[in-house]
């Protein structure tokens, strides 16, 4: 018995695809970011103790990590959740450290600190527009 895929079953299984890629490169790129945010005592600056700040932070990564998933398999839902993820990553790091991106010179350990945060808005944009257009696809 051969299964046939109708085409718009295809371009969703591509869309969620690609949010899952983009959401890996958020992924990847905030790890880097927060770990460099740990060294620099940001989680302090908001009265997280490292245990407790690290607690919260793999939980999240765990949960967008299943945000990811649900995205993989074609799930509505999955693709909210990162379109959601996205704005938060993306608007998070211009408000905490856009100004010092911007002017600080050098800016924390210089060329790479500054690739990693802008890696993480870009790759955050990326995953708002592939997780909407995903879930634009779908109606």
């Amino acid at each position: 018995m051969e299964v046939r895929f109708s085409s718009s079953a295809q371009v969703q299984g591509t869309w969620g695809l690609y949010v899952a890629a983009s959401a890996a490169l958020v992924v990847c790129f905030s790890i880097a970011h927060v770990c460099e945010d740990f060294v620099y005592g940001v989680p302090a600056q908001f009265g997280f103790t490292t245990a407790s700040a690290a607690a919260l932070t793999g939980t999240a990564y765990a949960v967008h990590v299943f945000f990811i998933a649900l995205a993989a398999r074609n799930y509505a839902g999955g693709y909210v959740m990162n379109f959601i993820a996205g704005i938060f990553w993306a608007a998070a790091i211009v408000v905490e450290h856009g100004y010092d991106i911007l002017f600080a010179s050098p800016y924390r350990a210089g060329f790479i600190s500054t690739f990693f945060e802008i890696a993480t808005i870009l790759s955050a944009l990326l995953l708002v527009l592939t997780s909407f257009l995903a879930w634009r696809s779908r109606r």
